[in-house]
Parts: structure tokens; C-alpha cells; sequence
């Protein structure tokens, strides 16, 4: 059984920039956890299944299809190989200007055909195949994504990163950032299209998450901080103000017995 294969690059790219890239074949049941690395990591299954672990969710994946890694969330996923029909993949971790655009893609996505063609049959790291690699990532970037920038579904886009990752320290400058837009037009975008500001929707979201924990028994302060407010007497203002009665009260009120 061959051990799996992994090149580093050192091109330094500005929009898109390949550092690591890698191959990994047949290996019934093998568990991995990934370790810190300051980039984002997409996998391409190629053969075989498996499964992706996220955020407590679990995915399987088969042929045709990516799983991707952003940085700092390598302590919160983990993959494994099917004991059947071990999968065979390729990954790449990448950085750039354009690279932040890769996480509106879900934990798991359908790739285009004849994805990542360079990522397989890895034998040297050279700057010819580091240049291929890249304008793989650009073909990805084409397919996947800028559709989605060209139609202006951000709005959508950050609804549904929210509606997810509310429990996150998000600010609009980072989405901003993210989908590359001035601060201002995003705003005012998102304003236009749901009727409130992205701290509002954000704010009312978590209040709402909180009720659902403080109705299944858990305290004030595990509410408070397992739906990412900052401290506990902000979320006390907060939720009094939203629902007219404290947090304590509505527990009282609302636990499911």
C-alpha cells in the first residue's frame, strides 16, 4: 500500500497560491485529524467514499466530490475512509486575495468534471507544477464561484453563514472582507433585502438560539455564551430588550419538562 504523497510550493502568488498539495490512496478505515495550517485545505475525492466530519455534522463523500478545511477550524473536523471502499483523494491548501471566497462553498460540494486534473500522479514539487496546480484553482474559482458574485447572492450567502456559525465572533468586516465588497454597499445591500442590519439579523439569531437552550434546561451563562455573545450582562440587556422579561425568567417560563 503506497504512502501518501505531499509536495510543497513556494511561489508566492497574489491571487491564488498553492502551498501544499497532496495524494492519498487506499487506506481502509484511516482516521485523520488535521493539524493547524494558516490556509484553506479542499479535498477531491477521486475514487471510493468516506465520510467528513464538521461542526458535529457528518457527511459522506463520494467520487466527483470536495471537502474543505478553513483556517482555524482544523480542531473541529476530522475525516475518515470507508472500511469497504476506501476513497482515493487529492488535497491542495491554498492562500491569496481570492482565497477567503472559497468559504461560502458548503462542508461538503459537488466538484465540475475533470477537477484538479494536475493533483494526481505527484512526483516533484516544481514551480511548472506549482503553476499547474494554480490555474486549477483558478478553474475551480471560475466554476464555483463567480457565478455567485456575478448574480450578487451575498445577501443569501451570509443569511446562511450566519444561520450556521452564529455561535462565531462575525463582524460585517468580515464580510467584507470575505466577499471582497466595500462595508458600506454590503450593508446596505443586506439592509435593502432583508429590512435589517447584518448586526441586527446576527443579534436576533442568537437570542433566538438562546431561548431554544434556555427551554432545554441550560443556564443563563452557557446560553449566553454557546450563541457567542460577549459577556453575560450584554446578553442580559439584549434579550430583555428584545423579549420584555430576563433570561432567568423566560427559563422559568419556558423549560420543557
Amino acid at each position: 500500500m503506497p504512502a501518501p504523497i505531499q509536495l510543497l510550493f513556494d511561489l508566492g502568488l497574489d491571487d491564488l497560491n498553492p502551498i501544499e498539495v497532496g495524494e492519498s490512496v487506499n487506506f481502509p478505515g484511516r482516521h485523520v485529524q488535521p493539524i493547524s495550517f494558516n490556509a484553506i485545505i479542499i479535498h477531491h475525492v477521486r475514487r471510493g467514499h468516506g465520510t467528513f466530519y464538521s461542526r458535529g455534522k457528518e457527511y459522506p463523500v463520494g467520487p466527483g466530490q470536495g471537502f474543505i478545511i478553513l483556517p482555524g477550524e482544523e480542531s473541529q473536523v476530522h475525516y475518515t475512509s470507508d472500511h469497504e471502499d476506501p476513497w482515493e483523494y487529492a488535497w491542495i491548501s491554498f492562500t491569496g486575495k481570492l482565497a477567503n471566497r472559497f468559504s461560502i462553498l458548503p462542508p461538503v460540494f459537488t466538484l465540475p468534471e475533470n477537477a484538479f486534473p494536475n493533483l494526481y500522479g505527484l512526483k516533484d514539487a516544481t514551480d511548472a507544477l506549482g503553476y499547474l496546480v494554480a490555474s486549477d484553482l483558478f478553474a475551480l474559482y471560475a466554476n464555483l464561484l463567480e457565478p455567485q458574485y456575478q448574480q450578487q447572492d451575498f445577501v443569501r450567502l451570509i443569511i446562511e453563514h450566519i444561520d450556521k456559525n452564529y455561535m462565531d465572533k462575525l463582524t460585517v468586516e468580515n464580510f467584507s472582507d470575505r466577499f471582497d465588497l466595500d462595508r458600506r454597499y454590503l450593508s446596505q445591500q443586506f439592509k435593502a433585502k432583508t429590512g435589517m442590519s447584518i448586526r441586527t439579523y446576527l443579534t436576533k439569531v442568537r437570542l433566538e438560539k438562546a431561548t431554544e437552550l434556555l427551554a432545554k434546561g441550560h443556564s443563563t451563562r452557557d446560553a449566553c455564551l454557546m450563541c457567542g455573545f460577549g459577556n453575560t450582562s450584554n446578553f442580559h440587556k439584549m434579550f430583555t430588550a428584545h423579549y420584555g422579561i430576563t433570561p432567568l425568567q423566560w427559563k422559568k417560563n419556558h423549560t420543557i419538562r
